[in-house]
């Protein structure tokens, strides 16, 4: 009797375990996927920017938006622990004020 005890309570430990692991899978998972959306995002804004540049000449007007409202509208594809460990950003000499938002 003791030792059914003792199994139930191992698989429900494995089971448990098991279920963690697969909620860290999924957190993991939603995060590549957001950094997949927002690659994409980059190269399709990339691409009408160069296409604009070709069909306007040398000058060109884009939309600007802060960081701090880039990641306020991408809340929910960010990690669960809201830290960012790797930003890169091409803002021509201008990294403080783009970090200030």
């Amino acid at each position: 009797r003791e030792r059914e005890q003792e199994k139930e309570e191992k698989e429900g430990e494995d089971d448990e375990e098991k279920e963690e692991e697969g909620d860290e899978e999924k957190e993991h998972q939603r995060a590549d996927d957001a950094e997949e959306e927002l690659l994409r995002a980059m190269e399709d804004i990339k691409s009408q920017s160069r296409r604009q540049l070709r069909e306007n000449g040398t000058e060109q007007q884009c939309p600007v938006r802060t960081l701090s409202t880039i990641l306020k509208q991408n809340r929910a594809f960010l990690p669960p622990n809201d830290t960012i460990d790797l930003l890169k950003i091409d803002v021509e000499g201008e990294e403080l004020a783009a970090l200030q938002g």
